[in-house]
């Protein structure tokens, strides 16, 4: 009964005291006027209530307000969101050895703060705004970028209005805006370089917070114009598939929305000033093979610094693309792979002129070795088989010294027409194999480059997003 006693008491005293207790409310706005016109302060406390004033209106707040804390109703349920607007200002670099962008941003953020409370002490207006920079004052939600690699905020800021205060339908409305300059994680595919088609992500989100927490809603996107060299840049907004909303427009639980950059080179320049390049060598050196070569005439031309020379300029040309132009994994792409197979004809007339420099030097000698062994080899297993059988071994006389001197006369004039007939056949075969070579090449990689690409249907006005959101969805 002690107890009992004591504890009824106990919760007679907390009733009372909570109904005797005052309950404190925010300051009227004609007791913050009067305060703000009497003693002409910019910031100022009453009782536990912090007021900062400019231009004559004044922003409440609490002093256990936490600028950490996301200001939410208790009573509504709802999710709190944070609208956003971007605008992708330029595109300052494309980085396609680290597979990164460098853009330049302007976003603005719009959110409601229901911790805060408003005064207006110049004129009787319901609605009003004020230009108070609150950053470091208030609650600011934690804006990020995924797949960024660096991000930093522009120190010279746009005329618009940077952090901007309104009350709007009995509403405190927060807007912030700044400018960004940001390097994005883009994953590039350099297989078909000139004409490579290239799709970069950027989505924007909370850093810290889920989807059930704070959600992002994207306002509207827009672009300034942008050229980049030789890339044309379409910047797009997500489709609702690709940014994760169903169809009523509801997002997705883990998705983010955001914009894409589209890039589609035209590298027909590029790509003729190499098959220029490729034909000036290859027509070279098959000329080269062409020069007079007749020992016996008297005429003989040396052929070898030509040749050489545009085997070692094509080697360069092969060399300088592999560092200055975008490859992919295997090292390759459709340029790449041009000037290396281009390269294979151009080696192709060395080994047909060095095969014929030995054939003319060498080639009798060669022959006569060859044949001495086979009959060396002949007439040894002869004899051996003669003297096992008891047969006489007959010596074979020496023929005229004469006859064969006409015959190798007879031999070397039979070389020199071999040789001249397979340079004059080659430099054809060549010329064919080259120009079919090449014109199957281009026509095959090319149209395979700029019509298998999905994103090029949404370089128009309008957003086709069907079979090609289930990849992007994950993003780049």
């Amino acid at each position: 009964m002690y107890f009992l006693f004591n504890f009824l008491l106990l919760n007679f005293f907390l009733i009372h005291s909570s109904f005797t207790s005052p309950i404190i409310t925010v300051p009227g706005c004609k007791e913050v006027c009067s305060h703000l016109s009497t003693f002409k302060e910019p910031t100022f406390t009453m009782s536990i209530w912090t007021i900062i004033c400019q231009d004559m209106v004044c922003v409440i707040k609490s002093k256990g307000y936490s600028r950490h804390e996301i200001p939410r109703n208790m009573s509504d349920k709802e999710t709190p969101k944070v609208f956003f607007d971007l605008k992708l200002l330029k595109l300052t670099g494309v980085n396609f050895n680290e597979d990164s962008l460098d853009i330049g941003l302007w976003v603005g953020m719009e959110w409601e703060d229901m911790n805060l409370s408003m005064c207006n002490c110049r004129n009787e207006e319901e609605e009003y705004e004020v230009d108070m920079d609150l950053e470091a004052d208030i609650w600011v939600p934690d804006l990020a970028f995924y797949s960024w690699k660096k991000i930093e905020r522009v120190s010279i800021l746009t005329p618009n209005k940077q952090f901007l205060v309104q009350k709007r339908n009995g509403k405190i409305l927060i807007y912030f805006s700044m400018d960004l300059r940001s390097t994005v994680m883009c994953p590039f595919k350099a297989t078909h370089y000139p004409f490579d088609r290239n799709l970069c992500y950027v989505r924007v989100g909370s850093y810290s917070h889920s989807n059930k927490m704070l959600k992002f809603v994207r306002n509207s996107f827009s672009s300034s114009n942008i050229i980049y060299k030789d890339i044309k840049v379409y910047p797009k907004a997500l489709c609702n598939e690709e940014a994760g909303f169903d169809p009523d427009e509801r997002q997705e639980e883990g998705t983010l929305d955001g914009f894409k950059i589209i890039f589609n080179r035209e590298g027909r320049t590029m790509k003729t000033m190499y098959i220029f390049t490729m034909n000036l060598f290859l027509i070279t050196a098959g000329l080269a093979s062409l020069l007079p070569s007749n020992p016996i005439a008297g005429v003989n031309v040396d052929k070898s610094g030509p040749i050489i020379e545009v085997v070692i300029s094509s080697y360069y040309i092969l060399f300088d693309l592999l560092s200055q132009t975008p490859i992919d994994n295997m090292g390759q792409n459709m340029l790449v792979g041009f000037v290396s197979k281009s390269n294979y004809f151009v080696y192709s007339t060395v080994v047909i002129y060095f095969t014929m420099l030995y054939i003319r030097r060498f080639g009798k000698m060669t022959f006569h070795l060859a044949v001495a062994g086979v009959r060396f080899m002949v007439k040894g297993w002869g004899r051996v088989v003669m003297r096992i059988r008891g047969e006489v071994v007959v010596r074979e006389e020496d023929r005229d010294v004469e006859d064969v001197n006409v015959e190798e006369d007879e031999d070397d004039k039979v070389i020199d027409m071999i040789c001249y007939v397979i340079n004059k056949t080659y430099f054809m075969v060549l010329m064919l194999a080259y120009w079919g070579f090449s014109n199957h090449y281009w026509l095959k990689h090319e149209i395979a480059a700029i019509s298998t690409m999905h994103h090029n249907r949404m370089t128009g006005e309008t957003c086709t997003c069907e079979q090609e959101c289930s990849s992007a969805h994950g993003g780049h």
